[in-house]
């Protein structure tokens, strides 16, 4: 079973990738805006890779594995709430 999450962590990871490249091809206040939406993407794939390595490799401290990947998955939900502040006050 680790395996299968592991596995899925890599592709949460890679499609995140994959979306920070789309976004990052727009000039100006949308690409910049765009770009901040995709750096919480991938900071958020980045969170749950985090905790599976944490927990099933690592065999760190269960309690202390989910605190960081919260706080983790905090700072990228703060950039994607950033990047769509900046295309809404914008407009």
């Amino acid at each position: 079973m680790e395996n299968i999450t592991l596995l899925f962590d890599l592709l949460i990871a890679l499609l995140s990738l994959w979306v920070l490249l789309k976004l990052t091809g727009f000039s100006g206040l949308i690409g910049k805006s765009l770009t901040m939406v995709g750096s919480g993407i991938i900071t958020i794939g980045f969170s749950q890779f985090v905790e599976t390595i944490g927990l099933n490799y690592f065999n760190a401290n269960g309690s202390t594995i989910e605190l960081v990947h919260r706080f983790i998955l905090l700072i990228g939900l703060i950039f994607i709430a950033l990047g769509f502040r900046n295309l809404i006050d914008k407009k």
